[in-house]
């Protein structure tokens, strides 16, 4: 009973840690646009772009939904 309960138990947290490291890169990807675009005028086109201009010290995984033309950012439900 106690090994079940732990499972599930670890099981929650797995899920609530993926979450939060969704809601973080959402957030690291949009402070980069931002930078991005207050320096350059224009947004990036892709998150890869913004690593290469030294933005990001890499691209997130999980990947973050991001729009090159309008340099926004889409936050997973939660954040």
């Amino acid at each position: 009973i106690l090994a079940g309960i732990v499972v599930f138990g670890v099981a929650t947290f797995r899920s609530d840690a993926q979450a939060s490291a969704a809601c973080a890169n959402a957030k690291t990807v949009d402070v980069a646009s931002q930078a991005f675009i207050a320096k350059t005028g224009a947004p990036a086109a892709t998150v890869q772009a913004l690593k290469d201009a030294n933005y990001m010290q890499a691209v997130p995984v999980p990947a973050v939904t991001y729009d090159g033309a309008t340099g926004k950012v889409t936050y997973p439900a939660g954040c």
